[in-house]
């Protein structure tokens, strides 16, 4: 691993990407970092072939022996967390994953290794992308998923004399409706419309929610859609206002 260090106040790096994250006024170069206080967990730089240099060696014993590996990779809590890894995390895919996700000031990565598939993914961004959403819609191309591609999502007017029949839970989702709109959960996150049936979420629009007819006609499941990635949740009861 050449390309690989930590940096700091002094350090030149070769070739290293400049960093831009968001603001109210559109994207703006990284701050200055003072990295003789903040430096470390923060402060590390990488390329994908060295991070998969990385993920290679971990499945040999040359870095860490197998008893050290056996106690990196066990979950020591409710938050799935070994040492320094997540262990199959919520958004493992059905797959055994170790993954870890940070940022800081517009860099944003996602290391996810499927150790039963022989499957390594890193994003890495310099612009504040969402690099763990990347790598979980990559991860499901390569499980023969069906992922529906990144498209501009667009408000529009639609029937809202459908949202009653929208209203309800759906297994660990919630719908609700207040003045003419339609909520994810809480009054916090909005649905905004794209169609009369289909919706992206306020916070996120990475994230869709469309409402499905079952065959006797009635609203009785939703898929929910994260980074093009469909999952289906039933409808186990209605609001009643």
């Amino acid at each position: 691993m050449k390309n690989t260090g930590i940096s700091n106040n002094d350090s030149i790096i070769l070739k290293k990407a400049k960093v831009y994250y968001h603001t109210e006024n559109g994207l703006a170069h990284n701050p200055y970092i003072n990295w003789g206080f903040n430096m470390g967990h923060d402060g590390a730089y990488s390329t994908v072939e060295d991070l998969a240099l990385w993920d290679k060696a971990l499945y040999g014993t040359t870095v860490l022996s197998k008893e050290m590996k056996t106690r990196m990779f066990t979950s020591y809590n409710e938050q799935s967390f070994g040492y320094g890894y997540l262990v199959n995390p919520f958004y493992n895919q059905g797959h055994q994953l170790i993954a870890h996700d940070g940022g800081f000031f517009g860099t944003m990565t996602s290391f996810n290794r499927y150790t039963d598939d022989g499957l390594f993914i890193t994003v890495l961004s310099n612009n504040q992308s969402p690099s763990y959403m990347l790598a979980y819609g990559l991860a499901a191309i390569c499980f023969g998923k069906e992922v529906e591609l990144p498209y501009h999502h667009q408000k529009v007017k639609n029937n809202v004399l459908l949202y009653p029949l929208f209203t309800g839970d759906y297994e660990d989702i919630k719908i609700l409706e207040k003045d003419g709109k339609l909520y994810y959960n809480d009054l916090d996150i909005e649905l905004f419309p794209e169609s009369d049936h289909k919706f992206f979420r306020s916070d996120d629009d990475n994230r869709t929610v469309e409402f499905i007819k079952d065959a006797d006609g009635k609203y009785s499941m939703v898929k929910l859609t994260k980074v093009g990635v469909a999952e289906i949740r039933k409808r186990v009861s209605l609001n009643k206002k």
